[in-house]
Order: structure tokens, then sequence, then C-alpha cells
């Protein structure tokens, strides 16, 4: 019974601990670095004669101009190029449409026939204004028939009927002289006779009396040529003159408004030729498409669309001399200016490069549509050297 605490207690007393081997691991960890980094060093300083990795890309550094590349995209065109506008003129409509059209690439000579327009509107108005030119034709003829009546009459008048009435009241005023002169005789003879008795008093007055109205006779002849010469033939040479004044101012009118017709007749022929469009120089055809209209809506040259008035239907280019169009965004426009040099990359056609120079850049922003509202393009022209 004694000894068994003897032996708790010898199983309870503490063992003894190894020495920690921590600070052991760290000094092996530092020489390995030590060595790879002595390794490195040694690798790359090394010179001996053989080639460095032909993937590592080395460059020395040296002061430079720095290039920067402006890429946009655009359309090749020619600078030469001929625009087909239609000239026909549209009255309350949007235009006219288009009845044929020559294929797209057709090569054409000068006066060969490309675009033939709706003129069937302006058909119907000829006969309308074909109407009215007969009529202001007729008026014409009428009043110029008043005006030479009127140049007849006053001619008849001043050497006809201003005679005629003045030779009767000439002869008028003969014959009551004539009777007055007869009157006064018998008078005076009737005196005689009365004094010795044989013509009473009132054949003696009678005799008296047919004087007097032989007298007042003459003065009414008298009075009627004084008024003939110094008042009516005046004023009916006067109203005569207005009449040829009115009747030309008639006839100056008539031929006025005729002239108008006319002219709007040979206007309505004009447009109806106008129709039938013709090419003004030799060249390929190629449509006027407008892909960039102001909204969105795009226009496309076709059998059926509708052309307003000047507005492009075909481009007749000139192919020895070519340049490109294209929009520069406004944060980039502040570096393009005229004769900077240019490569034309065009689509399609493989690794062809051009060379080229920019030829004006505009100073205003291209209108946009809705869809670019917030975005300002200023076109510019850059000129092919090597087409």
């Amino acid at each position: 019974m004694k000894n068994l605490p003897a032996t708790i207690l010898h199983r309870k007393s503490p063992r003894r601990r190894p020495a920690p081997r921590r600070g052991f691991t760290l000094w092996i960890v530092a020489a390995v670095l030590a060595m790879s980094a002595v390794g490195s060093w040694w690798w790359w300083t090394r010179d001996d004669g053989s080639k460095r990795d032909a993937n590592i890309v080395l460059h020395e550094v040296v002061r430079e101009d720095f290039k920067l590349d402006v890429t946009e995209r655009g359309e090749i065109e020619s600078a030469g190029v001929t625009d087909v506008v239609s000239e026909v003129k549209s009255k309350n409509t949007p235009g006219v449409s288009i009845i044929k059209i020559i294929p797209e690439g057709t090569v054409v000579k000068q006066g060969d026939w490309l675009v033939e327009l709706d003129a069937s509107a302006f058909k119907e108005e000829r006969n309308t204004q074909q109407i009215l030119v007969n009529t202001a034709q007729a008026l014409v003829v009428q009043s110029q028939n008043v005006y030479e009546t009127a140049l007849i009459a006053k001619a008849e008048y001043i050497d006809g009927t201003y005679v005629k009435e003045r030779q009767t009241i000439e002869s008028t005023v003969f014959v009551a002289e004539e009777n007055l002169n007869r009157a006064k005789e018998y008078y005076e003879f009737s005196k005689k006779l009365a004094a010795k008795g044989y013509v009473n008093q009132l054949q003696l007055e009678a005799d008296g009396f047919a004087v007097d109205k032989t007298m007042k006779e003459l003065d009414a002849a008298n009075t009627s040529l004084k008024v003939l010469d110094d008042y009516t033939r005046a004023k009916m040479v006067k109203q005569l003159e207005s009449d040829i004044i009115i009747a030309k101012a008639k006839w100056e009118s008539d031929k006025k408004s005729m002239e108008l017709e006319l002219e709007k007749l040979a206007e309505i022929d004009l447009q109806i030729s106008r129709c039938n469009i013709v090419a003004p120089k030799e060249g390929t055809v190629t449509y006027a498409h407008n892909r960039e209209n102001w909204g969105g809506e795009e226009f496309i040259v076709k059998e059926g669309a509708v052309i307003r008035e000047r507005q492009a239907i075909i481009r007749l280019p000139d192919p020895s001399s070519m340049r490109a169009e294209l929009n520069v965004n406004e944060s980039l426009i502040q570096h393009i200016r005229s004769g900077l040099p240019a490569t034309i990359s065009p689509v399609g056609m493989g690794d062809m490069k051009l060379r080229g120079s920019v030829i004006s850049v505009n100073q205003y922003a291209e209108p946009g549509g809705w869809r670019k509202a917030n975005v300002k393009e200023y076109k510019a022209l850059v000129s092919i050297d090597n087409p």
C-alpha cells in the first residue's frame, strides 16, 4: 500500500521537452533565397556570346515626335463629279415622280437620255393655259380694232364731220345774210311806198319785222359757227383723243396680258421638256442616293420615287480625279488641317494603300438626325494622289 503513491508520483512528474527548431528553418529559407538571387544575377550578367530570348522586346529610349493617327470611315468619290439634277418646278406638290430611269453603271455620252419624269400634270395645265392664251389673243385683236377705230373716228370728225357741219352753218349764214339784204331792200322800198300812200302802216311794220327776223337768223348762224369752231370742235377732239388713249391703254394691257399668258405657256412647255433629262457630258451613271437625310429617312433613286426641284438624281463621276469624303468627330477635328498627309485603305481591296492629303475641312458641323443629336461631325475632303 505504501508503494502506490510513489508510482503515481513518478508518472506525474514533468517530461523534458525538445529544444525549438523554428529559428533554424528561417535561416535555411533565407540562405536558399540568397543563393537564388546570386544565381539569377550571375545568369543575366554573364557574357558567354549566346543569344538572348527572342521573345523579349527591347527598344532604346530616345526623344521623338508623337505620331497621332486619326482613322475615320468615308466614301471615295470623283472630285470632278457632275450632278444631274431635276429642274422641274413643283407647284403645291412635294415633287414629280420618276417614270423611267437608265440603269446604274451605264456608260453614256453627251446628249444621251437619262431620266423621264412624270409630265401628266403639266400637260393638263398646258391645255387650260392654251385656252387662256386664245382668249387673250382675241381680246388683243378686239382692243386693237377699237384703238384703230378711235383713230379713224378722230380723223373722220376733223376732216369730215366737222368740215361738213361748218359748211352747213356757213351756208346758213350765207342764206341769212342774203335774206337780210333782201329784207332790208323790201323795207326801204316799203317805206318809200308808204310815204306815197301805196303801202299801209301794217305792211310797213311787217317788212320791218322781216328785217329783224333775218338779222336774228344771221346772228344765230354766226353763233353756231363760233360755237362749232371754239367749243364743239375742241370738245369732240378731246373726247375722241380720250377714246384713243383709253383704247390704246386697253390694247397695251391686253397685249401684256397675252404676253404673260404666252410666257406661262412657254414655261409649261419648258417644264414638260425638262421632264426628259439627257446627259450633260459623258460618264458612268451613278444613282444619287441620299442615306443621310435629316430625320433618319433615306432616299433611294428608283422608278416611282418623288424628286423635288434641284435635287440630284444621277451623278456622272470623272474617274481621272478621285477623292475621299469623310466625317471627323468633333473630338479629333482639332488635329486635322489642310495639307496633312493621308493614307486611304479601300474596303475589299486587300492591303491596297493609296496616298493622299487633306484638301479642306469644313468650319461648321454637318447637320445630324435625331439619332446623332448630341454628336457633332465635320466633313473633310482628302485627295487621292495615285488613284
